[in-house]
């Protein structure tokens, strides 16, 4: 339930503010993708390749202030990652580690055909991932993430109407990690301005 609190703040918040222009809502879903070693580094010497995916949900607030300018505020909920490790003792160790994105960004596209068009973003992603060390004794906190961090992305959009259907791929840049990956698809509906 807490993690529904998150996305209702970002809808609720922006609508009033992007009333000058056309203002849309959309949700998606995906993969997010990690690699990464230092959150559970500290209570396993083999774990240097913690890798894992998981199904990933977003929800995303975007204002156009013009046909190719945007900017956007967005969520995704990475579900929980796992990656198995034979270390500290143990027959099977695990690490988990459960990531939340909130991002900050800036949209602009061409159009390519019809009314397909190719964008990229660029911003700010607020990163918090807890995480979780089993050595098969009991189940140990780790270090948490908490980082603000450059983020990029690209995708192809279709337009139909007030209607968005996109596909995109994004990229963060999180400190001591080799790759932060998320994959999305997602449908918007937009209200306001002009078609």
């Amino acid at each position: 339930m807490k993690r529904l609190i998150i996305p209702a703040i970002l809808l609720a918040g922006l609508p009033f503010a992007a009333s000058a222009g056309e203002v849309y809502v959309g949700a998606g879903a995906g993969q997010v993708s990690i690699e990464t070693a230092k959150f559970i580094q500290d209570f396993c010497d083999g774990c240097q390749n913690f890798s894992d995916s998981d199904t990933a949900y977003s929800v995303y607030l975007g204002y156009q202030i013009t046909d190719s300018v945007a900017v956007e505020l967005d969520y995704v909920d990475g579900g929980k990652l796992k990656d198995t490790f034979s270390d500290f003792g143990c027959t099977i160790c695990t690490g988990t580690v459960e990531p939340q994105v909130t991002s900050l960004v800036g949209v602009g596209s061409v159009p390519l055909t019809g009314n397909l068009r190719l964008f990229g973003k660029a911003g700010v992603a607020f990163v918090s991932a807890d995480s979780t060390f089993d050595f098969g004794e009991g189940v140990f906190p780790t270090d948490s993430i908490n980082t603000q961090d450059l983020t990029l992305g690209t995708g192809l959009e279709y337009r139909a109407g007030r209607w968005r259907i996109r596909g995109e791929g994004q990229w963060i840049d999180i400190e001591d990690t080799n790759k932060a990956l998320i994959i999305m698809i997602s449908g918007a509906i937009s209200f306001g301005g002009s078609n």
